[in-house]
C-alpha cells in the first residue's frame, strides 16, 4: 500500500481524511461500495449452483446493462446462468468464465458481446483499454495486472472518487472552495493596504522614506522606512496573518516597483534601439555581430601579456618537477599528462613570481631546457684545456631529472624485454607440450637429439661480441639501478628535511602570532588603565 499512498500524494486538492482512507486499504473501500455479485444476483432472482464450473447449459440468461460509461458507479459484473464456452489451445474440453473471479478481483468488467474481461479502473480513470483477459485458464494475468503501477494509480483515483461521493463533494468543488478562501484572504489584505495608504493621505504627510527596506517589514528597524511601511509594521502587531501574507508576497515579488521607473526604462530602451537602427542603416547585422565577437576576442588576447620565463621561474619549475616525479609514469600515458597538469596548476598558484602556464607549455619548457643543457654539455666535452663552469642549482636539478628520466625509460624497456622473453618461453613450452602429445616417446627423444645437433653453438666472433655487449649492458644496468636507489634515498632525506623545516617555520609562525596576541592584550589593558586614570582625574 506504500505505492498507493505515493500515488495519492500526486493528486491535488485531497484532504488528509481521504489520504488516510486510501492508505488503510483501497480494495476495502471498493468492496464496501459494491456488494457481492452473488447477492446482487439473488436479489434479482438468479441463484447460482454450488459449483460455478458446472453451470447447466441452455438456461435463460440475465443481462445487466454496461455501466462503465459512468465513473464511480462500478464495473459491469453480470451473473449469468450460462456463459459462452471456447476451446483454449490444444485442450479437448471447452472452458468458460468463472463468476467467482468477481470476489477476488472486484475491478474486472465482463463484456458479454466479446466474451472477455477488462479493467474498470484503468478504463475509466486512466483511459487505458490495453488490458484484456479472455484466457480463462491463465488467471495469473489478473494478479500480475493488479500489481502494476498504472493499475494501482487508477484504483487510488477510484477510491478517492468514491470517498468524494460519500461526502457529496468533488475535485471541482474543492478547487472552488480553495478559490473562495483565496479571494477572501486577498480582499482582507487589500483592505489593510488601502487603510495604510489612506491614513498618510488624510494627514497630508509623506508616504515614502529615504531608505525603504522591505525585506523584514514586520520586524523593528533602526532606520526610518517611511510612514507607509512603518504603519504596515504597526498593523502586523495587531494582525498575525498580515506578517505571513507580506512574507509570501515578498518572496513572490522582490520589490514594489514604481510605474514611473518602468515608463522611463521603456523610453530609454526605445531610444537606444532607434539610435542603433540609424547607425546600422540596413547593413548585415549578422556580419557585424560576428566581427564584433572576433574583435573582442583579439582585444582580449592582446590585453593578456605573454609570460616571460626567467631564472627564478626555471628554478621553481625544476623544484616542482622533482616534487611531482613525472618519470614514474610511462611516456605518452594519461598519467604523465595529468602529472604535467598538476605541475602547471601548482605553478599558477605562486604569486611571486607569477605563472600563467598550462600542461602543454610546461612540458615544452622542460624539453627546451633539456635540449639547451645537452647542447651545453656536448660543447664542454668537445672543448679541451678549458675548466668546466660550476653548475647552478637549476642545472644540477635538471641534470638529475634527465638522468632519472633515462633510468626510468631504461628500466621500463628492460621490463618489457623480460616480459617478451617470458612470453616466448611460454609459447615454446606450449609448443613442446603440443608436440609431445602428438608424438611417441621415441619420436620425442629423436626430435630433441636432432634439435641439439642443429642448435649446437658454432664458434663465431659475432656471437662472442653480442654476448659481451649483453653482459656489459647488464652490468651497466645493475650499476645504474644502484645509483638510482642511492639518489632516491637522498631525495627522500631531502624531502623529510624540507618537511621538518616547514614544520619548524609553521611552529615559529604560531608562536609569533601568540606573542602578537599577548602584546595586543597588554596594550588594550594599558589603554583601559590609562583611560580610567584620566577619568578619575
Amino acid at each position: 500500500m506504500n505505492q498507493v499512498g505515493k500515488q495519492v500524494n500526486e493528486i491535488m486538492f485531497v484532504d488528509e481524511n481521504v489520504d488516510e482512507l486510501v492508505r488503510q486499504n483501497t480494495l476495502t473501500i471498493l468492496m464496501e461500495k459494491f456488494d457481492d455479485p452473488s447477492k446482487q444476483a439473488k436479489e434479482r432472482g438468479n441463484v447460482l449452483d454450488e459449483n460455478p464450473d458446472e453451470i447447466v447449459v441452455n438456461q435463460t440468461t440475465d443481462y445487466v446493462p454496461s455501466i462503465t460509461s459512468s465513473k464511480c458507479l462500478g464495473p459491469n459484473q453480470p451473473i449469468l446462468s450460462e456463459y459462452p464456452t471456447k476451446l483454449l489451445g490444444s485442450e479437448p474440453y471447452p472452458r468458460r468464465f468463472n463468476p467467482q473471479l468477481y470476489k477476488k478481483y472486484p475491478w474486472i468488467t465482463y463484456e458479454i458481446e466479446n466474451d472477455q474481461c477488462v479493467c474498470f479502473s484503468c478504463r475509466e480513470f486512466e483511459n487505458d483499454d490495453s488490458f484484456v483477459f479472455d484466457n480463462w485458464k491463465k488467471t495469473d494475468k489478473l494478479s500480475k495486472h493488479g500489481r502494476s503501477e498504472k493499475h494501482i494509480t487508477s484504483m487510488t483515483k477510484w477510491a478517492l472518487s468514491i470517498a468524494n461521493q460519500k461526502r457529496d463533494t468533488s475535485v471541482l468543488e474543492q478547487i472552488h472552495g480553495a478559490h473562495k478562501q483565496q479571494v477572501i484572504s486577498n480582499r482582507q489584505y487589500l483592505q489593510v493596504i488601502l487603510e495604510c495608504l489612506m491614513f498618510p493621505a488624510q494627514q497630508n504627510i509623506a508616504m515614502r522614506g529615504h531608505v525603504e527596506d522591505r525585506r523584514n517589514i514586520w520586524e523593528v528597524s533602526d532606520i526610518n522606512r517611511g510612514n507607509f511601511l512603518e504603519l504596515l509594521h504597526f498593523r502586523c502587531k495587531d494582525l498575525p496573518w498580515l506578517k505571513q501574507k507580506l512574507q509570501s508576497q515578498l518572496e513572490a515579488h522582490a520589490q514594489w516597483t514604481s510605474p514611473l521607473i518602468g515608463i522611463v526604462s521603456d523610453m530609454v530602451l526605445k531610444r537606444i534601439t532607434n539610435e542603433l537602427r540609424r547607425e546600422i542603416k540596413g547593413e548585415n547585422m549578422a556580419a557585424l555581430a560576428s566581427t564584433s565577437s572576433t574583435l573582442a576576442a583579439q582585444e582580449k588576447q592582446k590585453s593578456i601579456k605573454p609570460m616571460c620565463w626567467t631564472t627564478r621561474h626555471d628554478d621553481l619549475f625544476i623544484r616542482e618537477i622533482l616534487m611531482f616525479e613525472p618519470w614514474n609514469f610511462k611516456k605518452g600515458s594519461p598519467e604523465r599528462g595529468n602529472c604535467w597538469k598538476s605541475i602547471a596548476e601548482s605553478l599558477n598558484q605562486i604569486v611571486d613570481p607569477s605563472f600563467r602556464v598550462e600542461d602543454r607549455s610546461v612540458s615544452d619548457r622542460f624539453k627546451l631546457l633539456e635540449k639547451k643543457y645537452i647542447k651545453k654539455t656536448n660543447e664542454m666535452d668537445r672543448a679541451s684545456g678549458i675548466a668546466p663552469e660550476e653548475e647552478s642549482e637549476m642545472e644540477k636539478g635538471l641534470r638529475e631529472i634527465i638522468e632519472l628520466f633515462k633510468d626510468s625509460d631504461l628500466t621500463k624497456h628492460l621490463e618489457k624485454e623480460k616480459q617478451r622473453e617470458a612470453m616466448d618461453n611460454e609459447m615454446q613450452q606450449a609448443e613442446e607440450l603440443r608436440l609431445q602429445s602428438l608424438e611417441t616417446i621415441g619420436e620425442t627423444s629423436r626430435r630433441k637429439g636432432s634439435d641439439r645437433e642443429e642448435t649446437a653453438p658454432k664458434r663465431r666472433r659475432s656471437d662472442d661480441t653480442i654476448n659481451y655487449l649483453r653482459e656489459k649492458s647488464e652490468k651497466e644496468m645493475h650499476v645504474r639501478q644502484q645509483e638510482l636507489e642511492l639518489k632516491k634515498a637522498e631525495l627522500e632525506e631531502k624531502k623529510t628535511e624540507s618537511e621538518r623545516l616547514y614544520q619548524m617555520i609553521m611552529q615559529q609562525n604560531e608562536q609569533n602570532q601568540a606573542l602578537l596576541q599577548q602584546q595586543q592584550q597588554v596594550n588594550l589593558a594599558l589603554i583601559q588603565f590609562l583611560t580610567k586614570q584620566n577619568e578619575q582625574k
